[in-house]
């Protein structure tokens, strides 16, 4: 009788699933948010910036002020805005209690530098979810 070789076997490690990302809190979005806000005004680019919000017009004001500001040879320069507490007021309302720290900025080439004082403020936040995350729609500045 001829002999037969066995059936080789194959070893197999159990297939890696991989890790959930947890979805992400307001929380930490608003601290993505402000940094992102402040690497815009640092450094003049606001793609960052433009792709967390969706049809926001005072965020895409503020982020053509800045580039107008930076095309004109200005600069800007700030440690930048820091949560210090949230609020939610509906499903898709928040309000955000901030610290603003000093900016300064030159508006054009040859301008004279300016500062901004910083200080505190109430910020309120209208935000959309979409399936990689949240983005602003619209901010409005409230008083203290």
């Amino acid at each position: 009788m001829p002999k037969v070789d066995p059936t080789p076997t194959v070893e197999t490690t159990p297939t890696e699933t991989p890790e959930e990302t947890p979805e992400e809190t307001p929380e930490e979005f608003f601290n993505r948010w402000f940094e992102a806000e402040t690497a815009m005004i640092n450094s003049g680019d606001t793609h960052s910036y433009v792709a967390m919000s969706r049809n926001c017009e005072p965020c895409s004001a503020l982020a053509d002020q800045i580039e107008t500001m930076y095309q004109k040879g200005g600069q800007a320069v700030t440690e930048g805005v820091h949560a210090t507490r949230l609020k939610r007021r509906s499903k898709t309302v928040y309000l955000v209690w901030i610290t603003g720290t000093p900016t300064s900025y030159i508006e054009e080439a040859g301008g004279t530098e300016e500062t901004l004082s910083g200080g505190k403020g109430l910020l309120q936040f209208t935000l959309a979810k979409r399936t990689d995350g949240f983005v602003v729609t619209d901010y409005v500045r409230r008083p203290l």
